[in-house]
């Protein structure tokens, strides 16, 4: 039996399906399963390859592990609204108010902001590595590295509970992600979780041309067509790192300090268009450029097919 839906529907709280478009429901698949296999085959890849655990290897883990909890979020909203398919009415209150969209919001909020600051960590790391690679008592050791997930891994759950616990709200929408902007308090959530990403974004942009300065004046001295080539190839990867973490976090941040700031400057179906969309962009792209794609990876691949 179907129910008159009050109030008025919309695209973030609909009547019929969940996720409404057609190719919000494609796309929202297929993130699904390049998340969950391709974070799945660089946690399986790391975890059983030859040689001892380095750092870069325990962040990539971390990272994977992050980006693997997003392909989970995405599959709980494609499940929910093939489930739900044309009767989402039927199941708004019991998903919306209920432990589904707590705990899907959770994933979501958790996952993308471990995501993050790993991939701040991970930049830190590799500047440390390449700026100061003639000073080894600057480099990031293991005990460092776990020292600093342990403190990523706090901020993260911490910032994930506090819509549950009031702070803003994961049951406003039917994607469970915090939209709630009518007290003040809710808003400054919306603000430290933008400028904190606004400012990881920062940090890595700029470590990645200090980075790309620093290669590229050393291989200046050999002047040679070789070295040349390899100064565009690590331009190019360096840009293609920026270029996602632009993507994914640049237009969440401009209409989340829009909707902040009580300005509206985004359509409902534009912003379920970003959220399910966007969002998760980081999520698919991390796993290939900094494993799958790496030579060091495919490496150990080979290694661990052949055991």
């Amino acid at each position: 039996k179907l129910v008159q839906c009050l109030p008025q529907p919309n695209e973030l709280t609909p009547c019929e399906d969940m996720l409404g478009d057609w190719y919000l429901k494609i796309s929202e698949w297929i993130m699904c399963f390049i998340s969950l296999l391709a974070n799945t085959l660089v946690l399986m890849v790391i975890l059983n390859a030859e040689g001892h655990l380095t750092v870069t290897k325990f962040l990539i883990c971390n990272l994977a592990f992050a980006d693997f909890c997003m392909g989970i979020y995405l599959a709980l909203m494609a499940i929910t609204d093939l489930t739900t398919a044309n009767q989402y009415a039927n199941y708004a209150i019991n998903w919306q108010t209920g432990g589904g969209c707590a705990t899907a919001g959770f994933i979501a909020i958790f996952s993308a902001e471990l995501s993050t600051m790993t991939l701040t960590v991970i930049t830190i790391e590799r500047y440390l590595a390449i700026v100061h690679a003639m000073y080894y008592e600057k480099q990031l050791k293991l005990f460092g590295a776990c020292i600093a997930m342990s403190i990523c891994w706090i901020l993260s759950i911490v910032l994930a509970l506090l819509p549950i616990v009031g702070v803003n709200s994961y049951s406003l929408i039917c994607i469970c992600l915090p939209a709630d902007f009518t007290s003040s308090m809710s808003v400054g959530y919306i603000l430290i979780l933008v400028g904190i990403n606004a400012l990881a974004f920062i940090l890595i942009v700029y470590s990645y041309c200090v980075m790309y300065y620093t290669v590229h004046s050393t291989h200046s001295s050999g002047g040679n067509r070789a070295t040349q080539e390899a100064d565009r190839r690590i331009a190019r990867r360096m840009a293609l790192l920026i270029f996602t973490n632009f993507a994914c976090w640049t237009p969440i941040a401009f209409f989340g300090f829009g909707a902040a700031l009580k300005l509206n400057l985004i359509t409902v179906s534009s912003a379920k268009f970003l959220l399910v969309f966007i969002f998760p962009i980081n999520a698919t792209a991390n796993p290939f450029l900094y494993s799958i794609f790496n030579q060091l990876f495919r490496k150990d691949l080979h290694h661990v097919i052949a055991k």
